[in-house]
C-alpha cells in the first residue's frame, strides 16, 4: 500500500514537512500514483490507460463510417498521447486538461453507438 492521497510533493511539505515523502520529488503521474496509492493503485492507473487504448483501437478497426473512423483515430491518438507524457510529467491530473481527458473517453464509448456497424445494421 502507499502513503495516501497527498502524501509526496507539495502537498506533504505543506501538512507534514518532517516526513519522508515530502521530500521525495515525483515528476510523473506514474510515479505520484505509485508513492501515493501503491502498487494495487498504479496498476489500476495502468490498466486505466490500456483499456482506453484497447478501447480506441478496437473499434476503429471494425469502424466503417469514415468520419467517425477518423475521429476515432483522433480521439485514441490524444489518449496515447497524454498517457505518454503522463510518463514525465503530470499532464492529465491539471485542470483544464483533465476535464478534456474524461471527456474524450466518454467519446471513445459512446461513438460505437452512431456507426451504423456497430449497431448491427450493416449493408
Amino acid at each position: 500500500m502507499g502513503g495516501g492521497l497527498g502524501s509526496c510533493g507539495v502537498w506533504e511539505k505543506r501538512f507534514n514537512p518532517e516526513s519522508e515523502l515530502a521530500k521525495f520529488p515525483h515528476e510523473s503521474s506514474f510515479v505520484r500514483v505509485g508513492v501515493e496509492l501503491g502498487w494495487i493503485g498504479l496498476i489500476l492507473y495502468v490498466l486505466l490507460h490500456y483499456v482506453a487504448l484497447h478501447t480506441g483501437l478496437y473499434y476503429f478497426i471494425r469502424c466503417r463510417d469514415p468520419l467517425i473512423k477518423a475521429l476515432y483515430a483522433g480521439i485514441t491518438s490524444w489518449v496515447f498521447m497524454l498517457a505518454v507524457a503522463s510518463c514525465f510529467r503530470e499532464g492529465i491530473e491539471q485542470l483544464p486538461m483533465n476535464v478534456v481527458y474524461n471527456v474524450l473517453l466518454a467519446l471513445l464509448l459512446t461513438l460505437k453507438d452512431l456507426d451504423p456497424a456497430g449497431r448491427g445494421e450493416e449493408s
